[in-house]
């Protein structure tokens, strides 16, 4: 143990200085953190909007594959029809 009574003094103003610098690192840190739960909003947000709209589309070529399939297959049939018939 030491008996000088400046060390003691020097020793407490460290540990403060280094305090005061934990606590300024946190706060930042905090601030940080914060922004990015912000921006991951954000991007679920955009997420979800995306996949809305990729669902929409698909749906929209599910319906129009449903309207097309069976135009096409008719008209396949008519070609092997008039195929046959002009043999």
């Amino acid at each position: 143990m030491n008996l000088n009574p400046f060390y003691h003094l020097r020793r407490y103003r460290e540990l403060e200085w280094r305090n005061t610098d934990l606590v300024k690192r946190v706060s930042g840190q905090l601030k940080q953190i914060e922004e990015l739960r912000e921006e991951k909003k954000s991007l679920e947000t955009q997420l979800a909007t995306l996949r809305k709209e990729v669902i929409e589309k698909d749906n929209r070529i599910i319906q129009l594959s449903d309207l097309l399939v069976p135009k096409a297959a008719e008209y396949v049939s008519k070609n092997r029809k008039e195929k046959r018939g002009n043999k």
